[in-house]
């Protein structure tokens, strides 16, 4: 008794390994672009944050001069009065 494959039917609806690293490869890709391209943003936001960090902090010293009519001193608590 001999068994009969029929090559076309098995592969009917199966991907070959050649399109399945195809596909990785194009992933790989898009991931590469998307990294790229994000670091710079990250690292330009953590930097305007440190900026508002900064603004804030002079806004508050700023205001406590004007109510007080100086700069907090060490003794005062420095920034711990605000």
């Amino acid at each position: 008794m001999k068994l009969k494959f029929n090559s076309r039917k098995s592969r009917k609806g199966a991907f070959t390994l050649i399109e399945i690293l195809l596909v990785l490869v194009i992933i790989g890709l898009v991931a590469t672009v998307l990294v790229v391209n994000i670091m710079p943003q990250q690292a330009g936001a953590e930097r305007d944050a440190a900026e508002l960090m900064v603004k804030s902090v002079k806004n508050s010293l700023d205001t406590y001069r004007l109510n007080i009519g100086h700069y907090p001193t060490e003794e005062e608590g420095g920034l711990l009065a605000l």
